[in-house]
């Protein structure tokens, strides 16, 4: 059974572009663009790991992380943000098992999963 990464970015297009590799890598992704309807969803959803922007309208990730550690607390949480400041607050919550700074490449993507054994060491 493959691996499920939800993908939480108002970004959708990004978004969409992270689960493609992903994908490529056997791993299962669920995207959404709205931290709110995540909430909304959170009791249905089911997912290994978390890969959630910090700077979203609505909720950043970083609150929504929170909330979904909640429900889903045995998932690995990966924050991603292009402001150094977020980077260092995201740093502090011990659910976070990595923050990756925006703008980032695929191999920067599936290294940090692959560190925090998201990926295994020869794909998913």
């Amino acid at each position: 059974m493959s691996r499920r990464v939800l993908i939480v970015d108002d970004n959708r297009e990004l978004a969409e572009n992270l689960a493609e590799i992903l994908e490529m890598e056997g791993l299962e992704a669920l995207v959404m663009d709205d931290p709110l309807a995540v909430l909304h969803a959170a009791r249905e959803l089911r997912f290994d790991a978390a890969l959630l922007d910090v700077r979203m309208p609505g909720m950043d990730g970083i609150d929504l992380l929170r909330q979904l550690a909640e429900h889903s607390p045995d998932a690995v949480y990966v924050l991603m943000t292009a402001f150094t400041k977020e980077e260092r607050l995201a740093q502090r919550d011990a659910r976070v098992r990595r923050v990756l700074a925006k703008p980032f490449g695929p191999d920067v993507l599936i290294a940090a999963l692959r560190d925090v054994e998201v990926v295994g060491a020869g794909g998913a």
